[in-house]
């Protein structure tokens, strides 16, 4: 399976940028999901999260990347509950490379391949 896009939705909470669209891409087989915020007019990235299986990477406008895992919150009865997110600001190597092979595996959308040189560009920098 691949990275798809599902939809495009535009923001209405009040409390949201109303010049904000949220473009979402998934990959089920591999638990793989990409949220863009960006401006509706210029298609400018605002905000960008990207998870693969337990990794969690988050991009904000003037604020870098940061790292993060997502614990699935299964209880010892095998109920689902909503997922915890620990993030951190240490640079995660292991997860940047991880996540950089599965993009890299992909035939990306034009917009998707942003990601991959925003991270390609980190790991440069971080070496």
């Amino acid at each position: 399976m691949a990275l798809h896009w599902v939809s495009n939705n535009l923001l209405t909470d009040k409390d949201q940028d109303k010049n904000l669209e949220l473009c979402f891409y998934f990959d089920s087989f591999e638990r793989a999901s990409l949220h863009i915020w960006r401006d509706r007019k210029t298609l400018e990235w605002k905000r960008m999260q990207f998870s693969l299986r337990d990794i969690l990477i988050e991009w904000k406008k003037d604020q870098g990347l940061r790292f993060g895992r997502v614990d699935e919150g299964e209880t010892s009865f095998g109920i689902k509950q909503s997922p915890l997110i620990y993030m951190t600001k240490d640079f995660d190597e292991k997860s940047l490379q991880e996540v950089l092979a599965y993009l890299e595996s992909q035939t990306l959308p034009a917009e998707v391949q942003r990601l991959v040189e925003l991270l390609k560009k980190k790991k440069d920098a971080e070496n």
